[in-house]
């Protein structure tokens, strides 16, 4: 009896031990989420949409913590915003995120004395 047991338990082992290791190119990676909402507060003369185009985030993407870093980045490399800070939220659909933005202070410039242009231009 026993000299059947030690087969049949090595023949189960080995066909039951590979369902438990689920196959690694199945499952997403677990840092990144779909992006259900972008949003942006604390904007003054520009529009939520205009600084949403800024960070290149679309809705339904897979990101991650860099990502959001990256878009980040981009909003403060414009010279649009003296401050940048975003907080995100994780739920069950996906990422939620809103970017604080603090618009840098805008200066008008005017030229004076340009030969080739008149005043009544």
């Amino acid at each position: 009896m026993l000299r059947y047991f030690r087969p049949g338990l090595a023949t189960l082992l080995l066909f039951l031990l590979p369902a438990g290791f689920p196959a690694s190119g199945q499952t997403p990676d677990a840092d990144t989420a779909p992006l259900r909402e972008v949003h942006a507060e604390g904007e003054k003369l520009l529009t939520e949409a205009q600084i949403i185009a800024i960070t290149g985030l679309v809705a339904g993407a897979q990101i991650g913590r860099n990502d959001l870093q990256t878009a980040a980045n981009r909003l403060v490399q414009t010279g649009l915003f003296a401050k940048v800070s975003f907080n995100f939220q994780s739920k069950v659909t996906g990422i939620l995120v809103t970017y604080h933005v603090e618009e840098s202070p805008r200066i008008p410039v005017y030229f004076d004395n340009i030969p080739w242009f008149t005043d009544s231009a």
